[in-house]
């Protein structure tokens, strides 16, 4: 499915594209009210889709930001929790 016979440069400027440009589209759609719910889903067909007509890189820069999106939310929500001590202050309401 990749491209090993593509340039190295041009192999960076596709993963670079897929990267910044899930970024970018994804952070404008999720400004429209009641979309979320399809973004999710519709990320995983395009990844197929660039699969399928041969541009691995731009899916292997979609999938970079996918992880490092997933390792940033982690590691900002553990540490947000641990200055603020959020399990000791929730108060449960019955």
């Amino acid at each position: 499915m990749w491209q090993p016979d593509l340039p190295k440069s041009k192999r960076l400027i596709q993963t670079g594209a897929g990267f910044f440009g899930w970024y970018l589209v994804n952070g404008l759609l999720w400004q429209l009210p009641d979309l979320w719910c399809v973004l999710f889903p519709a990320n995983i067909v395009l990844l197929i889709a660039l699969l399928r007509f041969r541009l691995g890189g731009i899916a292997q820069g979609i999938l970079i930001a996918w992880a490092s999106n997933f390792i940033f939310s982690l590691v900002a929500g553990t540490y947000l929790n641990a200055v603020t001590l959020v399990p000791f202050f929730i108060v449960p309401s019955y």
